[in-house]
């Protein structure tokens, strides 16, 4: 159980590392180079997204992660969740900055996590972690 002293963007990670064990077996949230040549296209599609977030086109980014992953795939949402993992590393105002939030981030993960079918799972995670 999580102390309640911790933060919000500390929750958020617990949750992406929760979600990545439970769907993906994967047990930390650092984004690995893909093990096959089939996926180089989506490792540097990560790195194509990590950089336009940098830019601070968090939005742009999101939108563009949505339209070239499916997150019915485990690969993909694995993906997803480290890209979400690595906007939540940003600092509170460079999101603030960029019109977006750590609340835009969990809601991202929910999303994706739904479209995996894996709602019942995520509402556990959440439920203990916030």
């Amino acid at each position: 159980m999580l102390q309640d002293r911790k933060s919000f963007a500390g929750r958020i990670a617990d949750s992406v590392r929760m979600c990545m064990y439970m769907v993906c077996g994967v047990r930390e949230n650092k984004y690995k180079q893909p093990k096959f040549i089939e996926n180089s296209a989506q490792d540097g599609l990560y790195y194509q997204l990590t950089a336009l977030i940098d830019k601070g086109k968090i939005n742009e980014a999101e939108d563009i992660m949505y339209e070239r992953l499916n997150p019915e795939f485990n690969d993909d949402y694995y993906t997803m969740l480290c890209l979400y993992d690595y906007m939540n590393g940003l600092e509170d105002g460079f999101l603030r900055e960029n019109n977006f939030s750590r609340e835009e981030i969990l809601d991202g993960i929910k999303e994706i996590t739904h479209a995996h079918d894996m709602d019942g799972i995520y509402e556990s995670i959440i439920s203990e972690l916030c």
